[in-house]
């Protein structure tokens, strides 16, 4: 403050101070006449004071000065960082001033003319995620802090170019990141750093969670480049079907790629090339095989096909009596999830690519996302578990044709389980359980179990505890006191005899293994 005095017989000063403009209270005396300037450096930031000062000289004190009101700056945010994610540019800075209440969020194409595009209230906020920016345009971007009387300056500028809308990324069934290059001669560059993936598109970057359900890379253009660095941990699968000439590079540790045959790879990773699908099936998109004749009334199903992975819970056995099959399936997704992942893959254009082994050639089959409805949770044939994944039925819609191309539900009825082995891909042995004592049994068991070697079994047609003439996923075995015991589970998924439990386990003492069982059948 400073001030000119006006009376010659002054002999110092008295400074007041208000917050509200009504009540002042002195904060300072000074006590020289020559004296006419004073710092208060009692204030806080983002706040409004008037000031008065009196002259004294004695006990005799002049009328007040007219107010001077000052309103002191917040400190400005800092590091402000603008990240592309999914279609959106997310905004962090750093919080500088705890008397602000809120921040401004400036947007500008020319770093001259700004405009407001959102007001972030909360002391401690420190993101904003802009989802109106434009494909194709050039962005910079401010923050300014603020409170009930004062505004910070702005930040220093962050700037982002958004790219074309060739790449696109986006999250499906709340836990897939699926990334689209859809413009042709597209390069897709994935690099992993902890849980953070950071995906090179088009020469834009943009950063993503890991996410739990995996990465999924859909080729539409042609001519392609694709790159999953050594640094990828997360599950990934690359689909590139119907548009040649993609390039493939892999040295990440869990990839799945799925392409034509004149598309070329290199490096690490389960690939699937795809000369044709059988039945004479397009590679168009959405081209599929007509549903089953025997189909009945359907509904179009959209769900993830795997989810985060297979369980032997998602399969739910319907009308056909495929249980040879089924129980099969839920033997592999229990012990290895893994390979049974690498049997299908979602084209994500609402159809799906089974492949399944006849005499050890790899055929591949490609069916549609429409399922018959019926009175299993809403399904006729095999239903998925309480995560909702469809492997299961798009699966068993697949082995309608496969099996014997009538493309019926009907032609898959009753078989036995090793012939799904083979038609995974997958070498079996069978036995039986009466022949062997109650040791070797187990110890021929629980080696194939410990070894991640499916076991799934079959019911005499007089099985006293179980379903006559139906197939069992044999889930575990354990010994206690000298007594083992072996865990199978219904491929039902709910109770179908005495010894199941409601969802379909059940659990046998050796006699009742050979009991029940008249034979089984194991991967080698």
């Amino acid at each position: 403050m400073s001030w000119t005095n006006n009376d010659a017989n002054t002999v110092g000063y008295y400074i007041l101070r208000s917050t509200d403009g009504v009540h002042y209270t002195q904060i300072a005396k000074i006590t020289t006449q020559n004296t006419k300037t004073y710092t208060d450096t009692t204030v806080l930031s983002g706040a409004q004071y008037d000031y008065e000062v009196e002259v004294y000289n004695g006990t005799i004190v002049s009328p007040a000065s007219i107010a001077a009101r000052a309103t002191t700056p917040l400190a400005a945010p800092t590091g402000l960082v603008a990240v592309i994610q999914t279609a959106t540019v997310k905004l962090t800075w750093t919080d500088k001033d705890t008397h602000a209440t809120g921040y401004y969020v400036l947007r500008s194409t020319n770093n001259s003319t700004w405009t407001t595009i959102a007001t972030v209230t909360g002391a401690t906020a420190n993101s904003y995620v802009d989802a109106t920016a434009a494909s194709g345009q050039k962005y910079y971007y401010r923050v300014e802090a603020f409170n009930a009387v004062a505004t910070s300056a702005a930040t220093a500028s962050a700037t982002v170019n958004i790219p074309t809308a060739d790449v696109t990324i986006t999250t499906e069934y709340g836990d897939e990141l699926v990334i689209t290059a859809s413009g042709g001669a597209d390069t897709v560059d994935l690099f992993q750093s902890g849980s953070t993936l950071t995906i090179d598109a088009d020469g834009t970057d943009y950063t993503e969670a890991d996410p739990a359900a995996g990465v999924f890379i859909y080729n539409r253009g042609g001519s392609d480049v694709f790159d999953i660095a050594a640094s990828v941990t997360a599950e990934t699968t690359v689909v590139s079907i119907g548009d040649p000439n993609t390039q493939i590079a892999s040295t990440g540790s869990d990839v799945g790629i799925w392409c034509d045959s004149t598309d070329t790879v290199t490096g690490t990773g389960v690939v699937h090339k795809i000369a044709s699908f059988a039945g004479g099936v397009s590679k168009a998109l959405g081209a599929a095989l007509a549903n089953p004749s025997d189909s009945g009334s359907t509904m179009t199903v959209l769900a993830s096909l795997w989810g985060t992975g297979p369980v032997a819970s998602d399969v739910n056995q319907g009308e056909v009596g495929d249980c040879y099959f089924l129980s099969t399936l839920a033997a592999f997704a229990g012990l290895k999830p893994q390979q049974l992942e690498q049997s299908a893959v979602d084209l994500g254009d609402g159809t799906f690519a089974v492949e399944f082994y006849s005499n050890g050639t790899p055929t591949y089959i490609r069916v549609n996302d429409q399922f018959s409805t019926g009175p299993f949770n809403g399904y006729l044939f095999a239903h998925p578990g309480a995560d909702g994944d469809i492997w299961a039925p798009v699966l068993e819609k697949a082995f309608a044709y496969f099996r014997t191309g009538a493309n019926t539900y009907n032609s898959i009825n009753a078989g036995w389980m090793g012939e799904v082995y083979s038609d995974l891909g997958v070498s079996s042995t069978n036995f039986t359980p009466a022949a062997y004592s109650s040791n070797a049994l187990y110890t021929m068991l629980s080696s194939d179990l410990n070894s991640d070697d499916p076991v799934t079994l079959g019911t005499s047609s007089d099985a006293p505890n179980l379903v006559s003439d139906h197939a069992y996923t044999l889930v575990s075995v354990y010994e206690v006191n000298g007594q083992t015991y072996y865990v199978v589970r219904n491929p039902w998924g709910f109770a179908g005899d005495s010894l199941e439990n409601s969802s379909g386990y059940a659990t046998l003492t050796y006699s009742q293994m050979v009991s029940n069982f008249v034979g089984g059948c194991a991967a080698t």
